[in-house]
């Protein structure tokens, strides 16, 4: 059974680059010692606005912690769930799939939803689980290239077989298949 999550509120003065030292000087590790196998992929740190994400991003830079934003200065958008989706798709790729987090039933169903328009039929269903899982299985690696995963799913998979019909603006939340892609290195 999991434990739940505990949350530790602590207050600091000064300027919000001191504020960001402090926390990875002294407040996460003190955390990961309190709590044997904490992982910073488990670790949030919450604030009010992205100007402030700068301070907290460069001090994780700065002492060697790898992170991730979800605000207004994200390298890509957050809030696209086809953005997510292929979040998601690399977590499995680079280990996920080893420990079941996240689940591949979870990520075909999300590919169900997100490609609804051109995946219909039942049939259509299990041809996209198939593909997805031969496509994620051959890529089980967390030392590929992102770029070239990218572009690998977008041209093996995506493009050929589920973006046609999308609209993508309602349905996914892009603009363009290609050009949201591109944006983020594809």
């Amino acid at each position: 059974m999991r434990k739940p999550a505990r949350s530790t509120f602590t207050r600091k003065g000064g300027s919000y680059d001191y504020q960001a030292d402090v926390l990875f000087d002294d407040l996460i590790p003190q955390v990961m010692q309190r709590q044997p196998g904490l992982t910073g992929g488990k670790i949030a740190i919450l604030y009010p606005a992205a100007w402030i994400g700068d301070a907290v991003a460069n001090a994780a830079q700065r002492h060697g912690f790898s992170f991730m934003r979800t605000d207004g200065n994200a390298l890509y958008p957050r809030f696209s769930r086809v953005m997510r989706w292929l979040e998601q798709c690399a977590m499995w790729s680079c280990g996920g799939w080893e420990q079941k987090e996240p689940r591949f039933s979870r990520i075909a169903a999300e590919a169900y939803r997100i490609f609804s328009e051109t995946v219909h039929t039942d049939e259509e269903r299990m041809v996209l689980q198939r593909e997805l899982l031969a496509f994620l299985l051959a890529r089980r690696d967390s030392g590929i290239n992102l770029h070239g995963w990218l572009l690998a799913i977008r041209n093996e998979l995506l493009q050929s077989r589920f973006l046609g019909g999308c609209r993508w603006r309602s349905a996914c939340g892009l603009a363009h298949p290609a050009a949201s892609l591109s944006s983020i290195g594809a």
